[in-house]
């Protein structure tokens, strides 16, 4: 996914936290970032 604005830190599942800044990009599990893709603060990124 590709952040499309700062959002700042987000802590997952397994307790990693990952700072979420603007045009960065991570590869996160669908079910974590689905809701933030909803809201759009991030999007799919197809590679």
């Amino acid at each position: 996914v590709r952040c499309l604005l700062d959002y700042g830190k987000l802590e997952l599942e397994d307790g990693q936290i990952i700072s979420l800044t603007k045009n960065t990009h991570h590869l996160l599990p669908r079910a974590q970032c689905e809701p933030l893709v909803r809201q759009g603060i991030l999007e799919h990124v197809n590679t």
